[in-house]
């Protein structure tokens, strides 16, 4: 088995490596900006222990967040990171507010 090993610094110095002009520019990588236009949403989820938390998700739609939210994994009461049983309602915090008051007294004690 043969092993290649490239030296990106050495072959950009003898300019046989360009990179483009956005990646030349001080600041994260494109890939880990994240997109404009995200909203972020309080989602109210119950675990499987029938206990209920709030998942903080940023998405560009309520759908997505939604969707978000599904896949979490939230600390239990025991400390343990456990799958979401179902989300029951996600807001947009910047206008919006939940329907269910145990969700809002819950959204209002819980850190951000």
């Amino acid at each position: 088995m043969r092993c290649l090993t490239l030296l990106v610094p050495a072959l950009v110095a003898a300019g046989g490596l360009v990179a483009p002009a956005a990646a030349q520019t001080a600041g994260p990588a494109p890939s880990r900006m994240a997109p404009d236009g995200l909203i972020t949403y309080a989602c109210a989820v119950t675990m499987p222990s029938s206990a209920q938390r709030i998942v903080f998700v940023e998405a560009l739609d309520k759908q997505a967040g939604r969707r978000i939210a599904d896949r979490a994994r939230p600390v239990d009461t025991n400390g343990k990171r456990t799958p979401v049983r179902s989300v029951q309602e996600c807001i947009d915090l910047a206008k919006e507010k939940f329907i269910d008051a145990q969700s809002a007294e819950l959204l209002a004690n819980t850190p951000r």
